[in-house]
């Protein structure tokens, strides 16, 4: 059987919201924020210390996470918590790879 892809978007077709979920283990979904200014994307980033940051051609991404849908150890050392900021980081790289890239080309 096929496997699901490793990230899926979907858009809020009233509001415009864009949620990124995470498949595979351990699975999360989670808000992605486009700004132009790199201070409120900061400022939006600090009040949600779970997520991570991106900037590729002059926008800012933000990605925010909701939650995760596995159950997941609280990090206890330095080494665990850098391996979860790199499994959040996964996602607003996957959305600027698979979504952004594609539709600046078009």
């Amino acid at each position: 059987m096929k496997q699901p892809p490793k990230f899926i978007r979907a858009v809020d077709e009233k509001t415009g919201r864009i949620f990124i979920f995470r498949t595979r283990n351990p699975a999360y979904f989670g808000e992605v924020f486009e700004f132009d200014n790199e201070i409120k994307a900061l400022e939006l980033s600090v009040n949600y210390p779970c997520g991570s940051r991106a900037w590729h051609n002059g926008k800012h991404y933000v990605f925010i996470l909701n939650r995760f849908l596995d159950p997941i150890d609280k990090p206890e050392t330095q080494t665990e918590a850098d391996e979860l900021a790199r499994l959040l980081r996964r996602a607003i790289d996957w959305y600027i790879q698979a979504i952004i890239k594609k539709e600046d080309l078009k």
